[in-house]
């Protein structure tokens, strides 16, 4: 997977259906970390839910909600 194209993909489909420019776009990325992605059912009116995406050097600490360095190797 490209996640690159996957998210400009998603601006093009949010600008063609509300009809701006997509250099006038820009994300907002909001993380769900309190439910299991089997556990979401309904689509999002705009955008998309995303799940497994990988960090070189950080990594997502599930307790306090924030990024932390990375575990050893």
């Amino acid at each position: 997977m490209f996640p690159q194209a996957f998210f400009t993909a998603t601006l093009q489909n949010y600008a063609r259906k509300h009809v701006i420019a997509i250099d006038e776009l820009s994300f907002e990325v909001k993380i769900i970390d309190d439910i299991a992605p089997h556990e979401v059912s309904d689509k999002p009116e705009d955008g998309a839910y995303s799940y497994g995406l990988f960090m070189e050097g950080a990594r997502w600490n599930r307790t306090t909600h924030v990024l932390d360095d990375s575990k050893a190797k």
